[in-house]
């Protein structure tokens, strides 16, 4: 009798531990899948935030990416996130709060021959509202000149200096002594360089400009947008939709877990936009002198 009683309470120690166990589980999984309507509303404010970088001549397969941060506030120096974009390629920069935002560029493409850009001067800022709509943002980058180019741009300008002053020069000897003329003009004289007889005679040149018109067409780039999907929150139970109403539905019906679930609410679409209109521009092509035809 002893021995029943003893195996009697036991089996009611054992059973009613493991349903206090089963109890408290169940609630502390009831807790954990809970979303309160404050974390709902909370969600409902952040916003996909998409980059799209554009440089000129980019070798998009082959070129190094840029490397951008995204920094909170209007200043200051704190990092949300860092993100390699290629140039061309729309890149996610994650769900980012309602609030003041900065994206600065840390390092720029560079193309397999060695080309690169130039970094922007200000970092891009940008407000996500807080009404849960995708962001678009684009970044240009402008090509660095090479240090062949400026080379032969200084080259050019040193050249171009020269001849200015040897043509003032020529023109001084002129007006001191009748029929004084420099080296080059003597040489002409003889027909070694190809001057005609009037500059035998010495004189300032008249350079004249040489033009020609080149027309530029319009320019044009393609921005792909996704399609926008909206939130709604999903009863887990009943899967009824209970967006803006989960706590009056939790307390009419008791249930409590949720998930989300997106509604397409725009269809993806792509778009040309304008990036410069077509104009035409006159170019200068030389300098021909009025009085001797002497071109440079």
């Amino acid at each position: 009798m002893i021995v029943a009683i003893v195996f009697a309470v036991v089996a009611v120690l054992v059973v009613g531990g493991c349903a206090a166990a089963y109890a408290f589980s169940h609630q502390a999984q009831s807790q954990s899948t809970e979303i309160t309507q404050a974390d709902e509303d909370a969600a409902k404010k952040a916003s996909d935030v998409y980059l799209t970088v554009y440089a000129d001549g980019a070798d998009a397969a082959n070129c190094s990416p840029a490397t951008v941060s995204v920094l909170k506030g209007t200043e200051g120096d704190e990092v949300v996130r860092s993100v390699n974009v290629k140039p061309g390629e729309r890149a996610d920069l994650g769900m980012l709060d309602a609030g003041q935002y900065r994206i600065h560029v840390d390092t720029v493409p560079t193309n397999p021959d060695g080309s690169t850009y130039l970094s922007p001067l200000f970092d891009i800022q940008f407000e996500v509202a807080g009404d849960g709509e995708d962001m678009e943002l684009t970044c240009n980058l402008d090509p660095a000149t090479s240090g062949d180019d400026a080379s032969n741009q200084e080259q050019a300008d040193t050249e171009d200096s020269n001849q200015q002053a040897a043509d003032a020069a020529a023109g001084a000897n002129t007006e001191g002594g009748g029929n004084a003329v420099s080296a080059s003009q003597s040489q002409g004289a003889s027909g070694g360089s190809g001057w005609n007889a009037s500059q035998s005679q010495g004189h300032q040149h008249n350079w004249v400009a040489q033009t020609k018109t080149v027309h530029h067409d319009a320019v044009y780039r393609t921005v792909n947008h996704p399609a926008k999907k909206e939130r709604r929150t999903i009863c887990n139970t009943c899967h009824q939709d209970v967006t803006d109403s989960f706590a009056a539905h939790r307390s009419a019906s008791g249930h409590t877990g949720t998930h989300y679930e997106y509604k397409v609410t725009q269809d993806a679409y792509t778009e040309r936009v304008l990036v410069s209109a077509a104009y035409d521009e006159t170019v200068t092509t030389g300098y021909r002198c009025s009085i001797c035809g002497a071109t440079r």
